[in-house]
């Protein structure tokens, strides 16, 4: 143990000597800083509060689309006929052929199930607007269709109550021959 104390007190001698600090210390940290700009104050401008005289304004009406009934009138069905709307004539074959509404289409409910009848369905789609049409008074042919229509899935249909003779009667628009 001698031996060692020597030892140590000789390099603790040598230390010295050559410049050496022989107590531990923790080393001095240098922390070099740069200066801290300064943040400018927000800038703040005035909003003037503007006031306006109590004025109302008058509501908007809203103008909602007219539902149909199932069961609509000449003029109604005229609306329809000029907004493209696809007709039905639901009367018999020989009298379609005669006269029936301009581009119109026949399917007789008494011929459902022909071939014919089979490729106005074919045109037709269930979402689609229609109109049918018979020789109104006590024919009930357009509303055994649209029965017959509704059941198929079809939604949105509607009867020209008053029928063929009542758009003919008002001049409008007449075409002769078969299916367009």
């Amino acid at each position: 143990m001698n031996l060692l104390l020597k030892m140590i007190s000789i390099l603790a001698i040598a230390a010295v000597l050559a410049g050496v600090d022989v107590v531990c210390r923790p080393p001095q940290l240098t922390v070099k800083t740069q200066p801290v700009q300064p943040v400018p104050p927000p800038i703040v401008v005035p909003v003037p509060i503007v006031t306006t005289p109590n004025i109302q304004t008058p509501p908007v009406p809203v103008v909602e689309p007219v539902k149909l009934e199932l069961e609509i009138s000449t003029q109604q069905a005229k609306e329809l006929f000029d907004a493209g709307t696809t007709f039905i004539d639901a009367r018999l074959a020989r009298e379609y052929v005669v006269e029936h509404i301009r581009f119109a289409l026949h399917l007789d409910s008494n011929e459902l199930g022909s071939p014919q009848s089979a490729t106005v369905l074919a045109r037709l789609t269930p979402t689609q607007k229609l109109v049918i049409y018979c020789g109104g008074g006590d024919c009930h042919a357009s509303h055994n269709l649209a029965i017959f229509l509704q059941q198929a899935g079809y939604t949105d249909l509607h009867i020209f109550k008053d029928g063929f003779p009542a758009w003919k009667s008002a001049g409008y628009e007449i075409a002769t021959g078969e299916n367009p």
